[in-house]
């Protein structure tokens, strides 16, 4: 699977704190994936090729710094 290092960074960055760009641009696994974080909560939005894609986006969003609870609504085709 390959990780796209393409996101919102800006607004990211704006609402993260101590998140930096590097560790959220992670988080993606497609382009069509958006992160956005506020108080600690990272909202995912998008489309992926499959459920571990999703699953695995939403693990590395609980290890950016400052997130401590996730909002997956990352949606997959079969």
């Amino acid at each position: 699977m390959k990780l796209a290092k393409t996101l919102l960074a800006a607004t990211i960055l704006a609402t993260a704190g101590a998140a930096s760009a590097a560790s959220i641009d992670e988080v993606s696994s497609s382009a069509n994936v958006r992160v956005t974080v506020n108080n600690g909560v990272a909202t995912l939005h998008g489309n992926v090729d499959n459920n571990f894609e999703r699953v695995q986006a939403a693990s590395k969003a609980l290890q950016i710094d400052g997130v401590n609870r996730v909002l997956n609504l990352i949606t997959y085709s079969k």
